[in-house]
């Protein structure tokens, strides 16, 4: 069994990867995150985060944001320049008011309510950046901000006033893990991971890490976690020695930090085989994370605004759905006749492929990471469906010496919409990527439709026929099928002299279907 993940990982997901069609065709188009002169990202795939907001006067342009914890207390913050870009802001922001107001009452001061809240500081000299920490500030609270700052330590001060609003703080979840339930010593293995984003108001950008008992092996940085969307963090990493082993993906260093910390983490356990010792086993694993969601806003300029003077309905489907099938022969078999494998979901048929008398390629010189050391030869075959998203991989390794050797067998389809890549998958697959990059536009692979139930045939022949015939359930492990409807209004100020607002309806459908069936050697 020793080393066939590795192939599964390094060899067919490089083909899941790559693109149908264009100049580059054995590369996926990997996408950088690039900023704007407003220090706001433009080529995230989904963006309705809420802004920042913002006054600009002459010379200068203020940021504020005010986001609300867990724990009640609510930060606000002030910068001459856009938040969370790594750069200093320049100049001094020397005096400030803020203030809670009603929106119903033209921006007047929130005495209804008895709030009551007012805060003024004066002669700052902590640079072009402050922000204070508050209780009782509720959510949706309306504030009214005044600041006096400059844009340099000589220039001339001006004044700025503006509109904020209270907002929730993005809360960031990694809601599943996907890796297979054992693998050999000493190979590579694929973990794939779902974050989502739980408020849905605020996003946020965040490091994506993939520890192995408690320590950091692998991480894809910077992702971004639209409001109320979904991320995919793709890792690769191996294991040292058998037994059980616990992997944890961990969502860290998030910007502009998180409402709960929770649940930035899940883990699940992995078992590490140091040998194999029959015809044939396999792991199948199948995996369906669906997210679709319709949003409508509606933005109404004034308190007395009816109709909306804007409507916008927003539809957007988030997914990721595996079907893997691993498989490690304790032999280096012979020219293979014939591969053959089907699957099928509730009773209909997902797919049927069937390669004949494919012809192995040597690899030279021997690849360590896929073969034992002592390998002598070591050869490769395989087939791939882009469209489809599909990639059967074989490899054979023999030692010419002792007359022994292994063969690895992987048949994995893939489908995502929105994959980011970690630093050990972009070195390990060659793609050219960056640590953080992600995938876009055309999706990966085609998405099936999965019920209740999951089987699969394979076979291999090469004068000897070698089975796998998993049968699996796929209950739903997380969310639900049923559509869920949330609504919410916030003020906001259009510049029309009252305070408006926005009203944002959504319905989403979230859920994930899981399962896995293996047959395993024994354990050393």
């Amino acid at each position: 069994m020793e080393h066939f993940r590795h192939a599964l990982t390094v060899f067919a997901v490089a083909a899941l990867l790559a693109p149908a069609r264009g100049a580059h065709a054995g590369r996926p188009v990997f996408h950088h995150h690039r900023a704007d002169h407003e220090g706001e990202d433009q080529d995230h795939t989904r963006n309705r985060s809420a802004k920042p907001a913002k006054a600009s006067v002459p010379g200068l342009t203020l940021h504020s944001r005010s986001l609300l914890g867990k724990d009640g207390k609510t930060e606000v913050e002030i910068s001459t320049a856009p938040f969370d870009i790594g750069a200093t802001p320049p100049g001094n922001i020397s005096e400030c008011d803020i203030r809670a107001v009603d929106p119903t009452r033209r921006g007047k001061d929130d005495v209804d309510n008895q709030l009551k809240f007012y805060k003024r500081y004066e002669h700052l000299r902590e640079g072009g950046y402050v922000h204070w920490t508050y209780t009782g500030l509720p959510h949706a609270q309306a504030l009214r901000i005044r600041a006096e700052a400059r844009a340099g330590w000589r220039g001339g001060e001006v004044e700025a006033k503006w509109f904020d609003v209270v907002r929730y703080r993005p809360d960031l979840a990694v809601q599943m893990v996907d890796a297979p339930g054992v693998t050999p010593v000493n190979t590579m293995v694929q973990v794939n991971a779902t974050v989502v984003e739980r408020m849905d108001e605020v996003g946020a950008h965040a490091d994506c890490v993939l520890l192995v008992d408690g320590a950091q092996v692998d991480v894809a940085p910077g992702i971004w976690v639209d409001a109320g969307g979904s991320a995919t963090c793709r890792f690769t990493t191996s294991f040292q020695s058998g037994g059980l082993h616990t992997i944890t993906v961990k969502a860290q260093n998030v910007k502009p930090g998180d409402y709960d910390d929770s649940n930035n983490a899940f883990s699940r356990q992995i078992q590490v085989q140091n040998s194999a010792s029959a015809t044939m086993y396999y792991d199948m694993a199948v995996m369906d994370q669906t997210q679709t969601s319709t949003t409508t806003t509606d933005k109404y300029y004034t308190s007395t605004s009816a109709p909306p003077e804007e409507h916008k309905v927003e539809t957007s489907n988030n997914y990721t759905q595996t079907r893997q099938l691993y498989g490690t022969i304790p032999a280096a078999i012979g020219d293979v006749k014939r591969i053959v494998f089907s699957d099928s979901s509730a009773g209909k048929s997902l797919s049927s492929v069937t390669v004949m008398l494919p012809a192995f390629t040597a690899v030279t010189p021997v690849d360590t990471s896929l073969c034992d050391p002592a390998t002598t030869n070591e050869s490769m075959l395989n087939d791939f469906d882009m469209t489809a998203g599909r990639a059967v991989t074989v490899i054979r390794c023999f030692n010419a010496n002792t007359n022994q050797g292994t063969t690895i067998v992987s048949v994995a389809f893939s489908a995502s919409d929105n994959t980011y890549y970690s630093s050990n998958t972009c070195k390990s697959l060659a793609l050219g990527c960056v640590p953080g990059d992600f995938t876009t536009g055309t999706p990966d692979g085609t998405r099936v439709l999965l019920g209740d139930d999951y089987a699969a045939d394979f076979t291999l022949e090469d004068g000897s026929v070698y089975n796998a015939q998993p049968k699996l359930s796929l209950p739903v492990v997380s969310g639900s099928t049923t559509p869920v409807t949330t609504s919410s209004c916030g003020a906001q100020d259009f510049g029309t002299g009252t305070l408006g607002k926005v009203c944002i309806e959504t319905v989403t459908t979230d859920y994930v279907r899981q399962g896995d069936s293996s047959t395993l050697p024994a354990s050393n």
